[in-house]
């Protein structure tokens, strides 16, 4: 047998390995899919005091009688399999902005993060299959979604001082912010905010 016939035969035994390890792949995907959309989440609201997780509630019960202090909220929520991330100053944003929780029609395309001669590529953590940021009237970049943002997603602490953030919208045009500005995000677009 020649050496040419020996390869034809391993390289398709290679393509036949590969089409099953890629439908294996698509099968499990599927399948985890499946258990996260079938439970509910067991929390939906997380108070954050000095960036840990000092309290989890399931829903909006038991909140306004709360006697702690805490520097923000997060707002979990599962809607069309995605699970919406909202970060929040008092309860009564909560409470009214309850009801209009949406994700929005849009993601940007990359979005990273340059802060000391370091990059921080955020774009898979603004959308997973865990977080899910485009939240329509979601405020992006501003002091206590980059405090969550680097805590917990980043696993650093560090002092945000001077930093840029340079991002390729959904119509593909780059844009640059600030630790002066923030985005915030609508259902069909964006604005950026000046402190």
């Amino acid at each position: 047998m020649s050496i040419y016939l020996i390869n034809i035969y391993l390289i398709n035994i290679y393509w036949f390995l590969m089409k099953i390890i890629i439908q294996l792949y698509a099968y499990i995907n599927i399948v985890y899919n499946y258990i996260v959309n079938c439970y509910p989440l067991p929390y939906n609201i997380y108070i954050i005091k000095d960036s840990i997780i000092i309290q989890k509630f399931s829903d909006l019960n038991g909140i306004e009688n709360l006697n702690i202090n805490w520097d923000y909220l997060i707002y979990i929520i599962k809607i069309n399999n995605k699970i919406l991330v909202s970060l929040y100053l008092t309860f009564d944003d909560i409470k009214q902005k309850y009801n209009e929780i949406e994700p929005c029609n849009f993601e940007f395309i990359f979005v990273t993060i340059k802060m000391n001669d370091n990059n921080y590529d955020i774009t898979e953590i603004l959308k997973n299959n865990q977080f899910y940021y485009y939240v329509n009237n979601n405020i992006l970049f501003n002091e206590i979604f980059m405090n969550w943002l680097f805590t917990y997603h980043l696993k650093l602490e560090i002092e945000l001082e001077d930093y840029s953030i340079i991002l390729l919208d959904n119509n593909a045009t780059e844009i640059t912010i600030n630790n002066t500005q923030f985005i915030k995000l609508n259902k069909n677009d964006y604005e950026i905010i000046t402190k």
